[in-house]
This record gives structure tokens, C-alpha cells and sequence, in this order.
């Protein structure tokens, strides 16, 4: 379903399945709940400052709130399955106030490995404000998703063995409760040619979370060589 003017019903407004497009003005509605399998898309130039509830489940049962347009209301989000899906494959998520987060899955998409722009060639979220992470060992799951140029899923375009970084969440006033080993970093959605080799990781930089692709150093591609070529001298050693 699609709004694309403000509408004049009241009360609140359930996603229980399917998609919510609000592409203009808002949703006349004190609250709007998005339950399992349902998936709000907020696009609107319209701030959006009533309530957003997510009621994810667990890591395959999502919640999802997509779209550029600005969320002003303080997002609970307290379950790996209430999921951030920043624009329409990439863009940008923008959050007009402070947020403080205990659990929650990042979908993060990608449609260029070579492109510097947030929310052309991958996925970012802004905050005016700050960030607050409650969650513990486990709370949270960035899913790392690689799109064709046309937003397919597919091999990343431009992929190569080379180290690269982005910005995928920023704010205005800094991050606190921020630790590395409390985040999941899913990387089955992530297709590339030739398969990626190197590591991924996530590090706080200032105000920002930066997602970071390191390829193996060069003593360890020799490292790796010289086992291979052990373990084929071997299997011939056996076989003779």
C-alpha cells in the first residue's frame, strides 16, 4: 500500500504484512506498529514524529523500516529482528533526534565497492544527536549485502582485493556504548567476483561507525601459498 498525501484517518496504523510506502506527507495516525514480515518505507520530505513501533523476533523473523525520509521520534528498538534498512537499495536513513538502541539488525547494502557517496552507492544512517547502544554480547547484527548496479542482489560491481572503508552510521554529537565484540557481522548475503578473501570489521571512528574491508598482508597470501603447496606435496607423497 502507498500514501502519497497526508491522510485524515486517526488512530494507530499495524504493517502486518506486506509494505507501508509513505512517499508524501504522513500518516495521520498516534502510532504505527510494524509486526513480523511487515516493512514500513518512509520517504517523505515530512518528519515523522509519532511513534514507530518494531516488533522483530529474532534474526529471520524482521520488522523492517526502510526509506529516506526523517524518523523525529526516539526508535525502540530492543530485538535483533527490529531491522534498519536504510533508502530503497542503497540510501540514506535520517533521524531527526537522539536514539538509544539495545538490539537491532543493519541491513547494510552495496552497489559499488569502489564508490565513495552514501546513499548512491551504499547504504548510511545519519542521526542529529547522538547514539546510546545498551545491548550486549550478541544485540547486534550488521548484514553485510552486496547489490548489482541495477540494485539486484548480485557480485558487488568493481570488486577487488584492495582495502577499503565506509561511513555507515553517523551523528552530530558522538556514540556511546559502542563495542565491536557485541556486533554480528553477517557477511552470507555478500557475493562478489572473485570471492572476497580479505576481513571486514567494524570500529568506532569519532561520531562515526566505519565498516572496514582489509586484505590479507602480503606475508600472509605467501603464508597461505606455501601451506597449499605442503599439504598438495604431501597428498603426492601418499598417493606414491
Amino acid at each position: 500500500m502507498e500514501f502519497t498525501t497526508k491522510n485524515t484517518y486517526s488512530g494507530t496504523t499495524t504493517v502486518s504484512a506486506g509494505t507501508l510506502l509513505v512517499s508524501a506527507g504522513d500518516i495521520n495516525s498516534s502510532a504505527v506498529t510494524v509486526e513480523v514480515g511487515g516493512r514500513l518505507v518512509y520517504n517523505s520530505s515530512t518528519a515523522r514524529t509519532n511513534t514507530i513501533t518494531l516488533n522483530g523476533n529474532g534474526m529471520l523473523t524482521r520488522a523492517t523500516l526502510s526509506g529516506t525520509g526523517t524518523i523525529s521520534t526516539a526508535l525502540v528498538l530492543d530485538n535483533i529482528g527490529d531491522t534498519l534498512s536504510p533508502g530503497n537499495s542503497p540510501g540514506i536513513q535520517n533521524f531527526g533526534t537522539s536514539q538509544s538502541w539495545n538490539a537491532f539488525t543493519y541491513v547494510w547494502e552495496l552497489n559499488n565497492f569502489t564508490g565513495t557517496t552514501a546513499g548512491t552507492a551504499f547504504d548510511q544512517i545519519t542521526i542529529t544527536g547522538g547514539l546510546t547502544l545498551t545491548g550486549g554480547s550478541g544485540a547486534y547484527l550488521l548484514d553485510i549485502t552486496s547489490l548489482l548496479a541495477n540494485n539486484t542482489p548480485g557480485n558487488v560491481p568493481n570488486f577487488s582485493e584492495v582495502n577499503r572503508s565506509w561511513t555507515i552510521l553517523t551523528t552530530t554529537t558522538g556514540i556511546s556504548g559502542f563495542n565491536a565484540a557485541n556486533w554480528t557481522l553477517g557477511k552470507t548475503a555478500f557475493s562478489s567476483s572473485p570471492t572476497a578473501a580479505g576481513t571486514w570489521a567494524l570500529t568506532q571512528s569519532g561520531n562515526d561507525l566505519v565498516l572496514s574491508y582489509a586484505v590479507p598482508e602480503p606475508a600472509t597470501w605467501a603464508l597461505l601459498a606455501f601451506s597449499l603447496t605442503t599439504v598438495m606435496v604431501l597428498r603426492r607423497r601418499r598417493n606414491s
